[in-house]
């Protein structure tokens, strides 16, 4: 989840669960699209320390 927005070209943070618990991360927008805070987020990729993110969605498939 989105816990600081994440500006269209920019970084913000979120929430993400982990075999270790709740953990804080820098996020950046996989689709170049502000997400807001609170939105439910999907890692698409990782790059260094920085996760990119997506909006999730609910009737979207996973592969």
């Amino acid at each position: 989840m989105v816990t600081t927005t994440i500006p269209a070209t920019g970084l913000g943070e979120v929430i993400i669960t982990t075999s270790g618990g709740n953990t804080n991360q820098i996020a950046q927008s996989a689709t170049g699209e502000e997400i807001p805070q609170g939105t439910k987020i999907m890692v698409s990729d990782v790059i260094g320390h920085t996760l990119l993110v997506q909006p999730f969605l609910a009737n979207e498939k996973v592969e």
